[in-house]
Order: C-alpha cells, then structure tokens, then sequence
C-alpha cells in the first residue's frame, strides 16, 4: 500500500497533495506532509478560485483538431494522434490554464502538422489571435505539409532560442506538451531499448539534449507540468548515461 502511495504521489502530485490534505484536515496523517496553516491557505484557495467553465469554443476546437489529425497516429504507433492533442490540452488545464491555452493546446501542432501557414490563418479567423500566437509560437515550422522542413536540429535550436522570450501561454502549453511526449518516451524506452531511437530525427543524445534545454528554460516556470518535465528529462539522462555535455 505505501508503493502504490508512493507511485500516485509522484504521478499525480497535485491531486495526491489534495487528498492527503483534506485528510490531514479530518483525521491528521501519522506523518503530516505540511503544517495545519499551510494546509488551511491550501484549501482557502482552493475553495476560493474560479472555476474555469469550457465553452462552444472549446468544443468546435476538439472537432477542428479531430479533423484535421484524423489520419495521423502517433509516432510509430496505432494510436490516434488526437490522444496526445487531448492529454496536452487537459494537462494545461490542471495547470491552471484557461480555455484559450486549452483551446491552444488541442491546436499546438495543427499548423507545424497540418498544413502550414494557411492552417493557422484558419485558427486565427475561428478561434482567435491569442489562440493563433500561441500555436505559432509552439510550432518550429509553418512550411506547408507538402514542402520539406528545414533540418531537426536547425529548427530545434531556432525553437529554443525564441521560447526563452515565448509568452506564458506559449511556455505552458510546451511544457506540457514536451511532458506528455517524454513521458511516452521512457514508458516506451523500458519496452524496446534501444530500437526507441531510430523513431525520432534527433536520435538518442539529440533527443535527450532537446529535452534537457526545454526543461532548463522552462522548469524556473515553477508549474507542474514544468518541475515534473526537469524531473523527467534528467530521468531519461540517468537511463542512458548522459549528462548536461552531451548532445
């Protein structure tokens, strides 16, 4: 029972936190994971923040991104691609986004993806221009679909160089976004070794580097998405013996 304790808490640390804190506040732990007063402001906020509430937007956004994805899977795999769309999108959400860095999120790779260019004009026309900036922000090429992209790591490192400066909804939505993929990542790096890498343009130490550099710019955002991103990224490190040189 403690393992599987130990296992949500490190999965599911908000929701983990909460839970342990309403029981504190009922019956009190045997070893209190916080003091009674940070546990009341805990609550407090809690109970006095604004519920966020999804809209049409939101929904005609999940069709859209439906849509427009509806014959891609993810990478190497039979797995629609919207999975990774909606686990981006309510990820954000547990971070405190709100419905544009949602709506954001279920879009994130819709123009990189999907049609370049003229698709994120199709975004900004529907959905709006703060919506449009985030995805253009979060995308590393708008070239159209049809056209060859600039190579893996000229665009990774230009990518990393503007989400240094990138807005807060833009540096939400990649944290979670790069969260979700690496989690893939080691689940299926556990699986299949080191067959994983012939997947992914950057290879084995490309790949850890990318990781690496966006969780070293984005884990000072302090959101979990974020912190749980570092811990991820130096994860993957330790399983494959690298370190901040490599790459």
């Amino acid at each position: 029972a403690h393992e599987r304790s130990v296992r949500c808490a490190r999965r599911f640390p908000l929701t983990y936190c909460s839970i342990r804190l309403r029981k504190a506040m009922k019956t009190g732990p045997r070893t209190p994971l916080v003091s009674s007063e940070a546990a009341s402001r805990y609550m407090a906020v809690v109970a006095d923040a604004e519920k966020i509430l999804l809209g049409d937007r939101f929904a005609e956004a999940f069709a859209y991104a439906s849509r427009l994805h509806a014959t891609q899977t993810r990478k190497a795999k039979t797995t629609p691609y919207i999975s990774h769309l909606m686990a981006v999108s309510s990820m954000v959400l547990e971070c405190g986004g709100g419905e544009e860095e949602a709506i954001a999120a279920l879009l994130h790779d819709a123009a990189e993806d999907q049609g370049g260019q003229a698709t994120l004009d199709v975004i900004g026309e529907r959905f709006g221009p703060r919506v449009a900036g985030i995805v253009e922000e979060c995308s590393d090429s708008l070239v159209d679909t049809r056209q060859e992209k600039r190579p893996w790591r000229q665009r990774k490192e230009e990518f990393l160089e503007r989400l240094v400066g990138a807005s807060p909804g833009c540096r939400l939505v990649t944290a979670c976004d790069k969260l979700h993929n690496l989690s893939d990542v080691l689940a299926d790096y556990a699986v299949v070794g080191e067959v994983l890498w012939e997947r992914f343009s950057g290879g084995r130490e490309g790949s850890a580097w990318y990781y690496r550099e966006i969780s070293r710019i984005l884990g000072p955002d302090g959101n979990r998405a974020a912190r749980e991103l570092v811990l991820a990224s130096a994860r993957l490190d330790r399983a494959l013996g690298l370190g901040e040189e490599d790459g």
